[in-house]
């Protein structure tokens, strides 16, 4: 699970950090049995106050620690036992960097720009930090607790400064590029409803047991949709706005709004450069550079990459084309620069009409069980929702009789064959796609 690192195995010493108040558990006796190291893990941080670390050990016993630096523990000479460190995936760092004023608290003595992020991700009150990173001057490794995001935001060589880890973030996405820019207390989508609808009034809208449901067939179902009014009723309307990036909204409450966004910003703050997994992770292999006169073409060049190209940096006239298969993962602070995620709109093509069609591989008999997963669905929309959900599906199989085959073949449907109740549909997103010609009754 995200955030937790082994940082000894069995045969190396144990964390010897002071346990938590109130158990013996550092003395890594009467520890509790879990069934799995993710469940200890799970307790860890959500349901025992302070703890950071486990010793862990391979007949279930684990043993909950509170270490004072996550980076830098304490071990005992003993063995026998896993330690694993809980490290914050930070949400934004920027070198040479400086927030100024709105002091939550100073922590001294902290290592690292990480551990600072740390100290703020396990603080409620904490909305962003400053690590001093001169060693040697006055106030250096110390860590500034701030109150508050929106900060006055200078360059300077004295600091590394940043978000806390990205858990205690409140951007609200779900699958694909979808955001919700209101919720129900707020104004409803009024950009023009789709033709033959009355869902512009937001009546006659139909129901879905879940958000994901109506997303599902407003990208893959509904041509033109690109937005919807959500109701706790399960109530969904389709709409098609000119501009997802600035719709426009009546004033009456009651319906969350949802946009499809292809592109976004990885962070809400300004001048970022793209990076992999943390700040410094900027491998030349990440990505291709290329000449582009401004951010529209540089975009331009990163769509037709079809279902390569996973966001853009920008400068001047500079175009970094991300290719990195985890996409991009963090940014990093640099004057001039702008840093894109790039999401197309999941689309579910039918394969040859799609109906009354079994999907198969590269001849009409090539239909190895290895090709796909099965399942049981209630509907076609909840196939494509598992289908989604994997990042090796490359399309469906689905009849009538719930029956649900996610096709994670790499060279992905290449034939169909008729069978009458079946529907083969191929997977893609915007601009992608590959030949499907062959067709036997």
């Amino acid at each position: 699970m995200g955030g937790w690192f082994m940082v000894h195995d069995a045969s190396q010493g144990y964390l010897s950090c002071p346990h938590l108040v109130g158990t013996a558990y550092g003395l890594n006796i009467n520890c509790p049995i879990y069934p799995s190291v993710e469940a200890c893990q799970t307790d860890c941080i959500g349901m025992v106050t302070g703890c950071n670390g486990i010793n862990y050990k391979s007949d279930g016993k684990c043993c909950f620690k509170q270490c004072a630096n996550v980076y830098a523990p304490t071990f005992s000479s003993s063995t026998g036992y896993a330690v694993w460190m809980y490290h914050a995936t930070c949400s934004l760092i920027e070198s040479n960097t400086v927030y100024v004023g709105d002091d939550l608290r100073f922590v001294d003595d902290v290592l690292s720009a990480e551990a600072c992020c740390q100290i703020c991700s396990e603080d409620a009150s904490c909305k962003s930090w400053v690590w001093k990173a001169k060693r040697g001057q006055a106030d250096s490794e110390s860590c500034h607790l701030k109150n508050t995001v929106k900060l006055n935001r200078q360059a300077s060589d004295c600091c590394i400064s940043g978000l806390p880890s990205a858990t205690t973030t409140t951007t609200t996405t779900t699958m694909g590029g979808w955001v919700m820019v209101h919720d129900a207390s707020q104004g409803y989508l009024s950009c023009p409803h789709l033709v033959g609808t009355a869902y512009g009034l937001n009546i006659n809208c139909p129901i879905y047991p879940s958000v994901e449901a109506c997303q599902t067939d407003c990208i893959g179902m509904v041509t033109g949709c690109n937005g919807i009014n959500y109701k706790s009723d399960g109530k969904c309307c389709f709409k098609q706005c000119a501009n997802v990036y600035a719709p426009t909204f009546s004033s009456s409450a009651g319906y969350a709004v949802w946009m499809y966004q292809a592109w976004a910003a990885v962070t809400e703050w300004e001048s970022q450069a793209c990076r992999g997994s943390t700040h410094t992770d900027n491998s030349p292999s990440y990505y291709t550079v290329a000449q582009a006169s401004d951010i529209t073409n540089c975009k331009a060049l990163c769509v037709s990459m079809a279902g390569v190209c996973k966001g853009i940096e920008f400068s001047v006239s500079r175009c970094e084309l991300w290719t990195r298969p985890e996409g991009i993962g963090a940014t990093t602070g640099l004057v001039g620069s702008v840093c894109l995620r790039y999401t197309p709109a999941p689309v579910f093509v039918p394969v040859e009409g799609g109906k009354d069609r079994v999907c198969r591989g590269s001849t009409p008999l090539d239909n190895l069980a290895s090709y796909f997963t099965v399942a049981e669905v209630s509907a076609l929309r909840d196939c494509q929702n598992l289908c989604m959900k994997e990042q090796a599906c490359h399309g469906i199989e689905y009849n009538g009789f719930k029956r649900c085959e996610i096709w994670t073949r790499e060279q992905g449907i290449q034939a169909v064959v008729y069978n009458p109740g079946y529907t083969c549909m191929r997977y893609e997103t915007s601009g992608s796609g590959q030949d499907i010609s062959l067709v036997y009754p």
